[in-house]
């Protein structure tokens, strides 16, 4: 029987980590087929990907080299396009420093729950979970670290997300319109207004570099739950940080009810003199024209 699963990796310059990545993929004891590879740095050699180089078993990689850097947004947006025209069934979401273990895709598959499977996330070299893959949204609509027991959460990370074609039917693939940042929840948040929930599947494993943990529990589980989304900074310079802010207002203007726009405005205002503090390089004249630009986009 053909598996019809296609795992679609974005990838950007990091060779070492996409080829480990590609090696975790074909080694799963459900066997994989069918690779799509989005390319947004045009500097991937596909000799370097041959099946040879990563593994004993053969498999079809499908490289798609983007013209212009798509962002993750983008890229995973053109993957999942991709996979679904190739008639996949399950499309399974890789980050390229990510990467699964070997029964993680037998687990997703077998676990038989909802059409959105999400695995649990660990560090590599800590071996801790890292619950910020995994979000709860708290009652003034912040999106909190899930508990890490927590069996449906209302968003995952990209990392080893599995996606049935029914949900691709329903409401569509990545918007790439967020370019970097956010697409993911987005994508969890308008699944579920279809009702599409997703289900963790807490045996099955993928490595994730830890990037942005926050360790403090009762900060986590007692307080962010209970405030607005705050809208964050943006560093000299730093492109990244600019998307970050703009797509978190995007999020909260889709998803959150109207009355916890105004608070999340107010409070992410008067946080920008801590957010100096707490970072020399934060743009505040920058952050405060993205957070009016960014409200009046939607």
């Amino acid at each position: 029987m053909i598996n019809r699963t296609f795992p679609v990796i974005v990838a950007y310059k990091d060779i070492f980590g996409l080829q480990k990545c590609l090696k975790f993929i074909n080694y799963q004891t459900n066997p994989i087929n069918d690779v799509i590879i989005i390319d947004n740095s045009r500097c991937i050699d596909p000799v370097i990907l041959s099946w040879k180089s990563v593994s004993e078993k053969p498999f079809k990689i499908h490289l798609y080299t983007s013209e212009d850097n798509l962002g993750s947004a983008g890229g995973f947006s053109l993957g999942m396009k991709k996979a679904f025209d190739e008639g996949a069934e399950w499309i399974w979401l890789h980050d390229e420093d990510d990467y699964p273990e070997k029964d993680c895709l037998e687990k997703l598959l077998k676990d038989g729950k909802g059409f959105i499977r999400a695995p649990v996330i660990k560090d590599p070299e800590t071996g801790r979970v890292l619950n910020y893959f995994k979000r709860n949204k708290g009652m003034l609509g912040y999106m909190y670290p899930a508990p890490a027991d927590a069996d449906i959460v209302n968003a995952a990370g990209t990392a080893g997300l599995l996606i049935h074609r029914k949900v691709i039917e329903e409401i569509g693939i990545y918007d790439p319109s967020f370019f970097v940042g956010f697409e993911d929840w987005d994508y969890c948040l308008r699944a579920a207004k279809k009702g599409f929930k997703v289900h963790v599947v807490k045996t099955a494993i993928v490595y994730h570099p830890d990037h942005q943990s926050l360790r403090n529990r009762f900060i986590k589980e007692k307080i962010l739950k209970y405030l607005p989304p705050i809208f964050g900074f943006i560093r000299k310079g730093n492109i990244r940080d600019e998307f970050a802010v703009k797509n978190i207002i995007t999020l909260t203007q889709r998803h959150m009810s109207s009355y916890v726009m105004p608070f999340s405005l107010i409070l992410s205002i008067l946080s920008l003199p801590l957010f100096k503090i707490i970072n020399r390089n934060a743009n505040i004249f920058l952050t405060l024209k993205t957070y009016l630009k960014s409200l009046c986009a939607e």
